[in-house]
Formats: C-alpha cells, sequence, structure tokens
C-alpha cells in the first residue's frame, strides 16, 4: 500500500517526535476499529449506559469498572 501524507507548517514541531510508521499504523487501526461491528456495539453499548445514567440510573464507580471489566 502506497500513503501520501502532506504535513502543514503548523505540525512540523510535533511531528519531529513522532514515529511516522506508528502514527499512520494506528490511524488505520482506529479506521478499521470505527468501521467494525464491534465499534458498533461499543457504541450501543455506551449509548444505553449513558441514556441510563441521565434517565438518574447512576451506579457506584467501584460497580462500573466491574461491569466493564466484564466486557
Amino acid at each position: 500500500m502506497k500513503i501520501n501524507i502532506q504535513i502543514n507548517d503548523e505540525f512540523i514541531d510535533y511531528l519531529q517526535n513522532v514515529d511516522i510508521n506508528d502514527y499512520v499504523n494506528n490511524l488505520i487501526a482506529k479506521d478499521i476499529y470505527i468501521k467494525s461491528e464491534k465499534f458498533k456495539n461499543d457504541k450501543a453499548e455506551f449509548n444505553k449506559r449513558l441514556n441510563s445514567a441521565l434517565k438518574g440510573n447512576i451506579i457506584e464507580h467501584s460497580q462500573m469498572w466491574n461491569k466493564i471489566d466484564e466486557l
């Protein structure tokens, strides 16, 4: 695969300390995840929990992390 990247001048200082291959690989991985079925399921679960919290159904912090760990 061939990738052409144009870098704006304002990002040159930032990118001097970034491994471009890792950066591009991370972008590709994020893009793949966002288009995946797992992302759709994660998003639906997050929205379900958010709506529950907005309705006042709040759980303790430790309970929340236990539920997340179960996933």
